[in-house]
């Protein structure tokens, strides 16, 4: 007979978005390091398309532009291209010359939106659980110098105590 009948079904749903996170949930670095890279993984989903994802920061106790360089949410994206599966989010740290205790910032996932020739505005991935990661600041260096200064401090002025006891 030759009379073959085929039924394609699209699956338009968001099952097969990419969904994008960080590796890790914190990570720990020294004031002196200049500059961070934070791994973005694609880890399930569509890797056929190129995406954008959002990497930006947010002070906590540690403060943009003192501590760390801030990464605008709407201008600091990475570019994921079609089967690329890892990237990474690079921070720069700034190194000042006082001790502070330990500090932290956060660094968020978001999703650069498209915009449809009909006006609607759709996002072409997901994030993940994994959409934050808290950056943690030590300064060892200066908190040595620190103690060392104090120490130098406390030898000169026991110095000076011990010759004005002489003097008199």
């Amino acid at each position: 007979n030759g009379n073959y009948k085929m039924e394609i079904i699209i699956d338009d749903s968001d099952e097969d978005l990419p969904v994008f996170e960080f590796l890790k949930d914190s990570l720990t670095v020294n004031e002196t390091v200049e500059s961070l890279e934070i791994p973005i993984k694609r880890i399930t989903g569509d890797i056929s398309k190129k995406v954008d994802v959002y990497c930006y920061t947010r002070g906590k106790t540690a403060e943009p532009g003192l501590d760390f360089e801030e990464r605008n949410k709407f201008l600091e994206f990475i570019t994921f291209e079609p089967y690329e599966t890892e990237k990474s989010c690079n921070v720069k740290i700034l190194n000042d010359a006082f001790f502070e205790a330990e500090e932290y910032f956060e660094v968020r996932l978001g999703l650069k939106k498209n915009l449809l020739e009909n006006g609607e505005m759709t996002k072409p991935a997901k994030i993940g659980e994994r959409n934050s990661i808290q950056v943690f600041i030590q300064n060892e260096e200066d908190r040595k110098a620190g103690i060392e200064k104090k120490k130098k401090e406390e030898r000169e002025r026991k110095a000076r105590e011990k010759a004005e006891a002489k003097a008199k």
